[in-house]
């Protein structure tokens, strides 16, 4: 059996706690774009890496298998549980006010986060084929380039973050054949950490860029402007692996065989799929008026979103939770062996019914 490593573990935690950070300060400076400017500063520089790190780290846990029962494994851990969440947080975002309208494409455009489960599967649906082309990580990126000019790719299946974020996960997957680097030497964790305060300094010192701000969050380039466009993206992708290989050297060092703050990131899919719903009740409650009218200084404001962020980690990775919702987040199970495909169906099904009706 294969040794876990758990220096990613601590990695993903880190990540999980940065993800649903990146939620809470995003609806602070959404709902008041003209303020909030440190917070929308945090926000970019987080949305830099998070997700790029975490789909290095998908790459580099992949095996290139494509046999039937693989596909099928595939299919009931990610597809099935994004048609549940997807319909789930379709309704309760149009029932919370969030969503002022049903969304025409209800199934086929992912829903805030779970963008990364359809996305998962298509790249380890691909990795077999891209595995065996020699220079597989240019071609990807090459790609990932080119889709910022794909209009309108978010509405199918988030074609267009899909293939944005597949150098990352080929990238992880090429580091592991070199697994014999010296990571833990203290020229690389001291370039890391250099690297690291760079940007976090370049990050606050300019201000947010208008187009940095689409690439990242909307996705599609300027087509006044296509050669910043192409530059800016060029540029999120030199941060983006650049803060994921930092990261990857300094936490290489924290292969603790266990520790509390390993269980976020060792059961990741919880927190990353049920912390939105808090997110949004959150956001909607008066609480998080009073905490931003109360607090006024957006430094400590972001210290408390950020333990809001660590504690709601702890809690949906928890034992409790898991066991909860294992049979909707894991469901490998007999039961859905059976009726898993039947259980599909009429989800869908209802969703029809609930969007002809609301329409």
């Amino acid at each position: 059996m294969k040794e876990r490593m758990f220096h990613l573990d601590f990695l993903r935690s880190f990540l999980i706690f940065l993800i649903i950070f990146g939620h809470f300060i995003e609806g602070y400076w959404r709902s008041q774009p003209g303020q909030f400017l440190f917070l929308k500063k945090l926000w970019v520089l987080i949305y830099y890496f998070h997700i790029p790190a975490f789909a290095v780290i998908s790459g580099f846990l992949s095996k290139t298998e494509n046999n039937p029962e693989y596909i099928k494994k595939l299919f009931y851990s990610l597809i099935v549980p994004y048609i549940i969440f997807q319909i789930l947080y379709r309704i309760l975002a149009f029932s919370m006010g969030f969503s002022s309208e049903p969304v025409i494409h209800f199934f086929s455009e992912p829903y805030s986060h779970l963008w990364y489960l359809t996305a998962l599967f298509f790249w380890r649906i691909l990795l077999p084929v891209f595995a065996s082309i020699r220079y597989s990580f240019l071609l990807a990126l090459m790609i990932g380039i080119v889709s910022i000019f794909a209009k309108d790719a978010e509405i199918y299946m988030s074609l267009g973050r899909t293939l944005r974020f597949f150098p990352y996960f080929i990238f992880g997957f090429i580091l592991q054949r070199h697994l014999n680097l010296k990571f833990q030497d203290i020229q690389y964790q001291i370039l890391s950490s250099l690297f690291i305060l760079s940007v976090i300094l370049i990050s606050f010192y300019f201000p947010v860029n208008g187009d940095e701000v689409r690439v990242l969050n909307q996705f599609s380039a300027n087509e006044e402007n296509p050669a910043a466009s192409i530059f800016h993206q060029i540029r999120i992708y030199f941060f983006g692996f650049g803060l994921s290989i930092s990261l990857f050297i300094l936490f290489f060092r924290m292969n603790i065989r266990w520790n509390f703050l390993s269980v976020p990131g060792r059961y990741s899919l919880y927190p990353y799929v049920l912390h939105l719903a808090a997110v949004l009740f959150f956001l909607k409650s008066r609480f998080a008026y009073n905490l931003k009218e109360s607090i006024g200084n957006e430094v400590f404001l972001s210290g408390i979103l950020l333990l809001f962020s660590v504690f709601l980690s702890f809690i949906f990775s928890s034992h409790f939770i898991r066991k909860v919702t294992s049979i909707l987040l894991k469901p490998q199970s007999d039961f859905f062996e059976r009726y898993g495909a039947a259980i599909s169906i009429s989800l869908i099904l209802f969703l029809l019914i609930f969007q002809n009706f609301i329409i």
